[in-house]
């Protein structure tokens, strides 16, 4: 396991206490002296405006063009999460190196109101920006609601485990919710990387009832949703919306038995959003899914391109399943490169909010 980095903010200061696992457990505590608990909330508030705020989650259809305005935004968000926060830790940890392959990882558990922002992304993007200039260029990043999330994913499972087998879960149109169009797309791309490798039990649209999806989830070690999601302040009430008007909430999930639980693949858009009347809590669909037991989990800070879901989940899983038996524990690489490929071709709203949480 790579470093853990607990970012702290509050009114009397912010710092980083790094877990190196591989270092005896030793902490190193870095002070960020150049940030305050004002500006994280204000960066918090400078990314709402330009991503929406809605407690309901979409998949947009379509393009979204990055204007000027929101590309500057979102570059400056960037920077100066890393100028204050990231780069002091990775010189912290004597992280000085950048490079293309082989890269380690790094778990990060922000606090309050950086829970709102993608640490993940942290860089400097201006075309003059040599290579070396972002976080991506030296480590994988994933996230962790808390240290006993994380210490919970690297416990050993059952001996008995079953045989992989991967949900689907496809519902483009939830009552009340605008029709998604790429949902059919994506479990096609999925298909193709696993034939012959993992079979797929696939609920599409009126079988995506929470009955056939809770068997579903009991018997398969990998779970994948396309569909909406809805965020509560209630965290056991957040919610993947199914057949109809039903939904799949967190206290389902947490009342079925998952010993198999591996990995889960949320496109179901933020949900990896914190709630802000519970700020100091990463509280979202996410870090829920690991409490219940899944080690591995991809989820969304904000409201992705229904366009890009299927070419990630493509490249996703092509990584994923190139190996044989598939690792799981590979999805964080897994999304890092296929962001990359993403990144190449759009503006920072379409790549940045896909986030890795777990193992």
């Amino acid at each position: 396991m790579g470093p853990v980095a607990i970012i702290n903010v509050s009114e009397y200061g912010c710092d980083a206490l790094i877990l190196l696992p591989n270092v005896g457990d030793e902490v190193k505590h870095v002070p960020l002296h150049d940030f305050t608990i004002h500006e994280a909330e204000a960066l918090a508030r400078s990314l709402a405006s330009i991503v929406g705020t809605s407690e309901c989650s979409d998949r947009l259809a379509g393009y979204r063009e990055g204007d000027r305005s929101s590309d500057e935004i979102c570059s400056s968000i960037l920077s100066k999460l890393w100028v204050k926060i990231v780069q002091p830790v990775l010189n912290g940890i004597g992280i000085m190196t950048p490079g293309s392959q082989g890269l380690g990882r790094i778990w990060w558990c922000p606090t309050g109101p950086l829970a709102f922002l993608p640490i993940h992304a942290a860089g400097l993007y201006s075309e003059a920006q040599a290579f070396g200039s972002k976080l991506s260029d030296f480590i994988i990043s994933s996230y962790t609601p808390s240290l006993t999330a994380l210490i919970q994913g690297y416990h050993p499972q059952s001996e008995t485990q079953a045989g992989l087998q991967l949900l689907a879960v496809t519902q483009p149109s939830a009552e009340g919710q605008s029709h998604i169009p790429g949902t059919q797309e994506e479990i096609e791309c999925i298909k193709k990387h696993a034939k012959g490798k993992v079979p797929i039990l696939w609920l599409d649209n009126d079988m995506a009832i929470i009955e056939n999806v809770q068997k579903g989830m009991r018997e398969s070690r990998w779970v994948h949703f396309a569909c909406h999601g809805v965020q509560s302040t209630t965290p056991t009430e957040s919610a993947l919306l199914l057949a109809g008007s039903s939904q799949l909430t967190l206290s389902n999930i947490i009342k079925l038995s998952l010993p198999n639980a591996d990995l889960a693949f949320l496109l179901a858009c933020q949900t990896a959003t914190g709630s802000r009347e519970l700020q100091d809590e990463s509280v979202h669909l996410t870090a829920g899914m690991l409490l219940v037991g899944y080690r591995g989990v991809i989820g969304t800070m904000w409201s992705i391109m229904d366009n890009d879901a299927p070419q990630v989940a493509s490249d996703v899983y092509a990584h994923l399943l190139e190996t044989s038996p598939p690792d799981p524990t590979r999805a964080a690489e897994a999304l890092h490169l296929a962001v990359q490929k993403l990144q190449k071709k759009k503006s920072f709203l379409h790549w940045v909010p896909f986030v890795h949480f777990g193992i």
